[in-house]
């Protein structure tokens, strides 16, 4: 539903993702799965494919290569309105969102600092 793209100061791009999760809940009933809930939708590696692979599909006419999203993390939930994440037009208030998930934004970049996270860092090549 979203993605920000991350990485000013850092070695390479990166990306939030914030999954539409009425679509993902239709893509797991028409493929005879449950959706997994919380942080388990971001360790999910079936999902984890499907988002890398629109990354990579969306990606492959940014020039130069060093502006491509190199890694990814599926933040679990969605960004609201109430929460001050989004504009009454659905925009992405960016400054609330990597406050608010600055730990999401760290551990892209610095894995080790943060083990609960490991397995929801998707690295694209």
């Amino acid at each position: 539903q979203h993605a920000i793209a991350i990485g000013s100061g850092e070695d390479f791009v990166g990306a939030l993702v914030f999954i539409n999760l009425r679509s993902m809940e239709k893509w797991a009933k028409d493929n005879g799965r449950d959706l997994p809930s919380g942080m388990d939708i971001s360790k999910d590696k079936e999902i984890q494919d499907i988002v890398a692979a629109e990354i990579n599909n969306n990606m492959t006419d940014f020039q130069p290569k060093y502006m491509r999203v190199k890694a990814f993390v599926i933040v679990p939930g969605e960004l609201s309105l109430d929460a001050g994440e989004l504009t009454p037009t659905m925009k992405v208030i960016r400054h609330n969102v990597l406050e608010k998930y600055n730990d999401w934004c760290d551990a892209l970049y610095r894995p080790t600092k943060y083990p609960d996270k490991l397995d929801c860092i998707v690295s694209l090549k």
